[in-house]
């Protein structure tokens, strides 16, 4: 006859037990800190001059404005935080430089013009631009502008960029074009503060954005 001596399964211990015990424990408590931090990261502070698109599995669900707001977190919802519609986005356009990094190309033929660099490779040239009395000029430019359909902003993503410079361009190959010479250096230091000089100017600047606006509005018509 045998007789077992040992404790009763209610009165079970021991260092092993108490050791998976504190750690059942630790990560009941690491499990539930993970998930608190998981809920809280749908939760996103919108900038007072800004806006956000929330995207739901990749689909774009809703756009929201600043203030304090909640989403799905992460992977279920995705929030991309933009600047909002009234606020102007600077833009510069890389092409349209002073031609240093023509300078630094050993592979180009490059003669210094006025402070700017014609390469013997016409691609190199962009900010060269020819006036109806065929003369040639070399624009700068800085480009402003504002989202209005955010969902589209985002889904083009990395192709705006060069879209909008490509814009900009073709636009002052056109409006440069339709002008002679006098008309188009209207910021001559010595002329500038008269007020003739001045409307000029303005009138160029307001001509360049009335062909960007257009290029954008056959765009948008196209779907694009």
């Amino acid at each position: 006859m045998t007789t077992f001596t040992g404790k009763p399964a209610g009165e079970l211990g021991g260092p092993w037990v108490e050791s998976a015990e504190w750690a059942f424990r630790f990560l009941f408590f690491l499990v539930g800190a993970v998930a608190v931090g998981w809920v809280l990261s749908g939760v996103h502070r919108i900038p007072a001059d800004s806006q956000a698109v929330v995207f739901r599995f990749g689909k774009a669900v809703r756009t929201q404005g600043p203030g304090l707001r909640l989403a799905w977190p992460a992977p279920v919802e995705r929030v991309v935080v933009l600047p909002s519609l009234a606020r102007q986005i600077e833009f510069h356009l890389p092409r349209l430089d002073d031609g240093t990094d023509v300078q630094s190309n050993a592979a180009d033929s490059v003669t210094a013009l006025y402070g700017a660099y014609l390469s013997d490779d016409p691609r190199q040239n962009t900010a060269f631009l020819l006036t109806g009395d065929a003369s040639v000029v070399h624009l700068q430019a800085t480009l402003f502008y504002q989202i209005s359909d955010p969902v589209a902003y985002v889904v083009t993503g990395e192709h705006m960029a060069p879209a909008l410079q490509r814009l900009f361009i073709a636009s002052a190959v056109a409006t440069v074009a339709g002008r002679d010479l006098d008309t188009v250096l209207v910021a001559r230091p010595e002329a500038a503060a008269r007020p003739a000089e001045a409307a000029m100017r303005e009138r160029l600047r307001q001509d360049l954005v009335d062909a960007v606006n257009r290029r954008l509005g056959e765009l948008a018509r196209q779907g694009a």
